[in-house]
């Protein structure tokens, strides 16, 4: 059963204490991209900024689909850091599926039905998985799914529409999108 997504965060056992200390570098030497909304913090790890009621599901969202097998950056923290809430988290080195290698396509097409399929299983509906919101990391050839402040509980509704489109043929580079 999926637990509640606005419980009261907790840190990662895998935290680097040293990563608080670094976001407040970064906001403070404004080491961001996309809109000022991520900020580097280190090789390995980034901090969203957003706010505080999409940032807790955000990150309770992340923790429960990591810990559940789903292939998404592992969430590190969630911090109220200089007057804004950040989600700490893995830095995943990718491209969207635009900028995937043609001769990589077909692969991340179906690793990307295949975690929509845990997704489903997990009776979540990924508002707004499309392309933008997956990263292919070239050199593991793998997917992963960022992203899920507007991913929620899905209605009987939702997760058959979900259902229809994984098993559709029409899933295909062309069309990743389902809405």
């Amino acid at each position: 059963m999926m637990r509640s997504f606005l419980n009261k965060p907790q840190r990662s056992k895998g935290m680097d204490k040293n990563l608080i200390s670094e976001l407040e570098e970064s906001i403070q030497a404004r080491r961001t991209f996309r809109k000022d909304k991520i900020l580097l913090i280190s090789e390995n790890a980034l901090a969203k900024r957003n706010n505080k009621e999409s940032a807790k599901h955000e990150y309770e969202m992340g923790k429960y689909l990591f810990e559940q097998g789903v292939q998404v950056p592992e969430m590190y923290d969630l911090r109220f850091v200089l007057g804004d809430w950040y989600i700490i988290m893995q830095k995943i080195e990718g491209v969207s599926f635009p900028l995937i290698p043609k001769n990589l396509r077909d692969k991340a097409i179906n690793q990307y039905r295949a975690e929509l399929e845990k997704i489903l299983e997990l009776e979540i509906y990924p508002e707004d998985a499309a392309g933008l919101n997956v990263l292919f990391h070239t050199p593991e050839e793998k997917v992963y799914l960022i992203d899920f402040e507007l991913w929620h509980k899905g209605s009987a509704n939702e997760l058959n529409q979900l259902y229809q489109w994984i098993k559709s043929p029409e899933l295909n580079f062309s069309t990743i999108s389902p809405y």
